[in-house]
């Protein structure tokens, strides 16, 4: 692999973005180990070995020095510090020329050019070192979770950051709720818990993602005709302090992080908060778009009146004038979820206890 002389030395590397590898949290990720890279240009052939063109190969420099590369077919979305492509990976043949397509191994590779994290340094919220430290330790946690999509492999050329995914073929759920309206509320409850249980995962390894929303979650087929919700994008992702006992430590810096729509109202108004509260109401917020199709306020504010009407209590008043019918179990779970007071709102582990929640589950 002579050609991975071209990439930055390790140490190089770190020196020039040594401010960046430091996440903006209270308690720092462990720091992740990113490999090197490089692109070259190869013949690409099919599973039949059919010719399908020429292309860049990203090739991976691996410890071990197994093949590990990737041909990037095309542009699935941009992102703040680059773009979202998809790929598949591909195997070595007798020609070192061509390479042979794994087509079951599809693949989303987030690509993030260091230009412009330096650029954006303290401009914005969404740190991409963060985000790989923080699934590099998420990873180290049992291996991760179901519905939390991980990383299959981290490098860096010279220009660039690459994190390579599984490919989700269902899109975000934000877009399918656009294009379809509200869902059914077994499908919408059945998706919820997947969401939850995969806070719940987080909140176990004292992590709060802090950017949750219908965005950030991807629909992944594993199973013929069923496709379910993955987290992902965890730029803003905190380490929440805990004291001896295990308790969480509310947190006193004014970070303000999220969409607008999902943000807690002491995130608006920049008040100490509970990270993993913060996650609990986003996941309200969610829940509320799935059965219903519209957020339920712009934002979380006392100068908007769907706010106010909503954490006073009024829930099913503004559903009955929109004309919604929503079961009233889940009804009251939004309503033990839009609480303003952080020690009364409902936290994760009632949420799994909750009688909406647990509706047709063995034992609920």
């Amino acid at each position: 692999m002579a050609a991975l002389s071209q990439v930055m030395e390790t140490e190089e590397f770190e020196a020039e973005f040594a401010p960046l590898l430091s996440p903006m949290s209270p308690e720092e990720f462990p720091a992740a180990d990113i490999g090197a890279a490089v692109f070259q240009q190869k013949m690409v052939v099919d599973e039949r070995g059919l010719d399908v063109g020429g292309g860049e190969i990203l090739l991976l420099d691996t410890p071990n020095g197994d093949f590990q590369a990737y041909h990037l077919v095309r542009t699935l979305r941009d992102a703040i510090y680059g773009r979202v492509v998809s790929g598949c990976r591909v195997i070595p043949t007798e020609d070192p020329d061509r390479v042979r397509l794994d087509e079951r191994a599809m693949v989303a590779v987030k690509m993030m050019s260091l230009q412009k994290i330096e650029e954006m340094r303290g401009r914005h919220a969404e740190n991409p070192f963060n985000e790989i430290a923080c699934m590099s330790f998420l990873h180290s946690q049992a291996g991760g979770h179901p519905h939390v999509l991980m990383y299959e492999a981290l490098c860096r050329t010279q220009s660039h950051l690459f994190m390579i995914m599984p490919y989700c073929s269902g899109g975000e759920l934000h877009s399918v709720i656009e294009e379809n309206g509200a869902l059914e509320p077994e499908r919408a409850r059945a998706l919820f818990r997947q969401m939850t249980q995969g806070v719940e995962f987080l909140g176990r390894a004292s992590v709060a993602h802090r950017d949750l929303s219908l965005e950030n979650v991807l629909l992944h087929r594993r199973i013929e005709e069923e496709r379910i919700a993955m987290l992902i994008d965890f730029g803003m992702a905190l380490r929440i302090p805990r004291d001896k006992d295990g308790r969480c430590h509310w947190i006193s810096r004014q970070l303000r992080a999220g969409k607008l729509h999902y943000m807690s109202p002491e995130i608006i108004s920049q008040r100490p908060f509970d990270g993993s509260k913060i996650d609990v109401w986003a996941l309200g917020v969610m829940l509320f778009i799935m059965l219903v199709g519209v957020p339920p306020w712009r934002m979380a504010d006392r100068r908007d009146q769907r706010y106010i009407c909503v954490v006073s209590g009024e829930l099913p008043r503004l559903l009955e004038h929109w004309g919604v019918r929503v079961p009233g179990d889940a009804v009251d779970l939004l309503k033990r979820i839009f609480v303003e007071d952080i020690e009364t709102r409902i936290s994760i582990p009632e949420i799994l206890r909750h009688p909406w929640y647990t509706g047709g589950l063995a034992g609920g």
